[in-house]
């Protein structure tokens, strides 16, 4: 079996340049210089990219036990009480009962409400029905059904109710979030 080996010597030359590089080697430092300055800026471009991505991109932040849905902070209550009561606890927490801007936030929160719970949000009527920012309330958005003796607005699996505002319900409360 070792009758079928062969072995073969290699020898390189050393300190030629091989015959695929025939140029100087001043040339070939020349090229170094030319190489970095064109790396350098693309990474530095590169980098600075990255940088305004991520601030672009700012991640936002609840408290805990808040939910985070778009720019908003979202507090679902655990337990109940007035009207009142509930929005005195929002503004202790820096936020206010929600108010619902449009319909895609209403499925949200309708979500929450599916078991069956009735949240105060923040609604009410003074000479008309307004948000708790002043701005008039469109009543066709009311589910229809809803009774006329309540003065503050309510949030069950079906939408926006009137209720009356010395029962004891749940309540959300709204902030914007923060960034980190």
């Amino acid at each position: 079996m070792a009758a079928d080996m062969v072995y073969s010597e290699l020898t390189l030359p050393l300190g030629h340049p091989s015959p695929g590089n025939q140029q100087p080697p001043d040339k070939r430092c020349r090229r170094l210089p030319l190489s970095a300055a064109i790396v350098f800026p693309v990474c530095l471009l590169f980098a600075a990219s990255i940088t305004i991505a991520v601030m672009a991109l700012r991640i936002r932040s609840c408290p805990e036990w808040w939910q985070l849905y778009k720019e908003n902070c979202y507090y679902f209550s655990t337990n109940k009480s007035t009207w009142d009561t509930s929005r005195e606890d929002c503004r202790s927490r820096g936020a206010n009962l929600i108010k619902v801007e449009d319909q895609q936030e209403l499925d949200l929160l309708r979500q929450q409400s599916r078991v069956h719970l009735t949240f105060w949000i923040g609604l009410k009527r003074r000479d008309k029905w307004r948000w708790y920012t002043g701005q008039a309330f469109d009543t066709n958005r009311f589910i229809p059904g809803s009774n006329d003796i309540g003065e503050c607005g309510g949030l069950t699996e079906k939408g926006i109710t009137k209720l009356n505002c010395s029962l004891n319900h749940h309540w959300i409360c709204e902030m914007t979030s923060t960034h980190i």
